[in-house]
């Protein structure tokens, strides 16, 4: 009984040897990747349109400053206007992109009004004002061209929706056209031919996307945009006694639109093209 007991032990130690050795030689079984999920492509191409609320913190001019009484009646405001945007863009990961927009921004009415006393007596227009006082009704238009480089930060996808902000920086061409000063009471006023001035702009984006397919996105966005300064050519004064023809101060100095801005909502869309890269997900094991 125990002779037998230990040659089978003795036995299966034999066949265990080599049958382990033989496991040993059996490579490692490789890790599951799993399939791509998607595909990310690096470009894309953009339009939109949209609707721009102009505003402006005010007129400068050394004609202001001559009158002993001087205010504002109204300080001036532009109608609202459609604008036309483009652009081309990088996506870097899935939350950062880039992008170089151009966009044409519509001519856009303005008006302005103020009065003034040369003599301040009466002082604030009280009773009569006499014949040295007068208003001007200041009339024009304004369009700019904007370029931007812009980058933004894509949110997680909420049911579909994707919300973003960003920020850009560039210049904006902003041109002066039309502009007229009529004085009704003098029976006087001036003009001034267009001009035009290249000034640094900077924006602030938010807005939310939906992704149609692999290519199509739709973006809906506000953007507070600063655009700069703006002006117009030297201003002309209709009386021949001042002004540009007899080169008398302050006249033959461009009217400054100081500190133009504007609140921008847009409709748009992206196109995404180039190289493909595919989307993995992580495996857990």
């Amino acid at each position: 009984m125990g002779r037998f007991t230990l040659s089978a032990l003795a036995g299966a130690a034999l066949l265990a040897a080599p049958l382990g050795a033989l496991a040993a030689d059996y490579p490692t079984p490789p890790v599951y990747v799993p399939p791509p999920v998607g595909f990310q492509y690096d470009w894309y191409l953009k339009g939109y349109i949209g609707l721009a609320a102009q505003h402006f913190k005010g007129l400068e001019h050394p004609a202001f400053e001559t009158p002993l009484f001087f205010e504002w009646l109204d300080e001036g405001q532009f109608d609202g206007v459609p604008l036309f945007g483009v652009g081309v863009g990088f996506r870097h990961s899935e939350n950062l992109r880039f992008d170089l927009t151009a966009e044409y921004r519509a001519k856009s009415a303005f008006s302005a009004l103020d009065r003034y006393d040369t003599d301040s007596n009466p002082p604030d227009f009280d009773g009569d004002p006499g014949p040295d006082w007068g208003t001007n009704h200041y009339t024009g238009k304004k369009q700019e061209i904007l370029v931007l480089a812009n980058a933004y930060y894509d949110f997680n996808e909420i049911h579909g929706i994707t919300p973003y902000v960003g920020a850009g920086i560039g210049a904006s061409y902003n041109t002066i056209y039309d502009f007229v000063d009529e004085n009704v009471p003098a029976a006087g006023g001036g003009w001034a031919p267009t001009g035009s001035k290249l000034s640094l702009a900077w924006a602030l984006h938010a807005g939310a996307s939906m992704q149609v397919n692999e290519r199509l996105t739709l973006d809906f966005g506000y953007s507070f945009v600063s655009l700069g300064d703006a002006q117009t050519g030297p201003f002309q004064n209709l009386d021949p006694t001042v002004g540009c023809i007899a080169n008398v101060p302050p006249d033959c100095v461009p009217m400054e639109f100081k500190g133009l801005y504007s609140h921008d909502f847009k409709v748009g869309a992206r196109w995404a093209f180039g190289h493909n890269q595919p989307s993995y997900v992580t495996a857990k094991y």
